[in-house]
C-alpha cells in the first residue's frame, strides 16, 4: 500500500496580545486534530491541511482568544513579548545598553560586528519577517557570546579555584534555551548566553552547579551537598530561574 503524501504549509504573522505583538506561526499539515503551543520564539497553531480559509480564520481567532485568557492567568506569553528586532532596538546588557543597527545589502548570508555600544547587523534583502528575525537573533547570540566570553570564563575559574580546584578543559558561552548550563565528562563547562541577563548571584549558582558536576556527574545527594556547601541558599536561585526564565532574553 502506498504511503499517504505528507502535506505541510506554514504562514507567519504578528498578533496583538494586550500592548504587545506576539509571533504566531500557523501550520497546515497532515493531521486530524488542532493543537496550539507556545515555543521559545513563537506561538504555534497546528491545524489539518484540508481546512478552508473560513475555518482557518475561526481557528486563528479561537487561538488568540485562548492565548489572551491563558496569559492573563499565567503570564504564559512573557517570553515572547520581546518585540521586533529592528534598527534602534536596545538590548539591556549588564551596566550598559547595546543598540542594534541594521543595514541591508545584496548578500546571501548575514553578519554582524560590535563597535562600542552598537551592534551592526548586515542582512540580505527581501527576507521573510520570521526568517529575518531568526537570523538577527542568531547573529546577536554569537556576538554576545564573544563579548562576554572572557568575563564568564574568568568567573568560572575564580569560583573553581576558591571552592573546587578541579581541572577544566574549556568554558564555552553559547545560546541555549532549554538549559542554563552543562558539564561534560571531558570537563567542558558550557553556559547559556541567557545568563548575561540574570543577576550575578544567580549566575554564580549556575556556575557552582556545573562545577559540582566535575566531581559528581549526576544529581545525587552527594552532588547537592557539594552545591549547598558553597551556596547554602541555592534553592532561592533555583526558584528565581524557574519564575524569571522568561526575562533572560531580549
Amino acid at each position: 500500500m502506498a504511503r499517504k503524501k505528507w502535506r505541510y504549509q506554514e504562514s507567519f504573522e504578528l498578533i496583538d496580545i494586550g500592548d504587545h505583538q506576539v509571533p504566531l506561526k500557523l501550520i497546515r499539515e497532515s493531521r486530524k486534530n488542532v493543537r496550539t503551543s507556545v515555543g521559545k520564539d513563537a506561538v504555534y497553531l497546528r491545524i489539518p491541511f484540508w481546512t478552508n480559509r473560513n475555518q482557518q480564520r475561526k481557528l486563528r481567532d479561537w487561538c488568540i482568544k485562548w492565548l489572551k485568557n491563558k496569559h492573563q492567568k499565567t503570564g504564559i506569553l512573557k517570553s515572547l513579548q520581546k518585540g521586533l528586532i529592528q534598527d534602534g532596538y536596545i538590548i539591556p546588557v549588564p551596566e550598559n545598553e547595546i543598540v542594534i543597527r541594521i543595514e541591508y545589502a545584496s548578500r546571501k548570508t548575514g553578519r554582524g560586528i560590535i563597535k562600542g555600544n552598537e551592534m551592526l547587523l548586515k542582512l540580505p534583502h527581501n527576507m521573510q519577517i520570521d526568517e529575518e528575525q531568526n537570523l538577527c537573533r542568531k547573529i546577536i547570540n554569537n556576538l554576545l557570546g564573544q563579548r562576554f566570553q572572557a568575563s564568564f570564563e574568568s568567573r568560572v575559574c575564580e569560583i573553581n579555584q576558591r571552592y573546587f580546584e578541579q581541572e577544566i578543559n574549556a568554558v564555552k558561552l553559547r545560546y541555549n534555551y532549554s538549559k542554563w548550563g552543562s558539564c561534560s565528562s571531558s570537563n567542558n563547562i558550557s553556559l547559556s548566553t541567557r545568563l548575561i541577563f540574570a543577576p550575578v548571584k544567580v549566575v554564580d549558582y549556575v556556575i557552582v552547579h556545573e562545577l559540582a558536576h566535575l566531581i559528581e556527574l549526576n544529581h545525587s545527594a552527594r552532588f547537592w551537598q557539594l552545591v549547598e556547601k558553597v551556596m547554602p541558599n541555592f534553592e532561592e536561585y533555583e526558584k528565581w530561574l524557574r519564575e524569571n526564565a522568561w526575562s533572560c532574553d531580549y
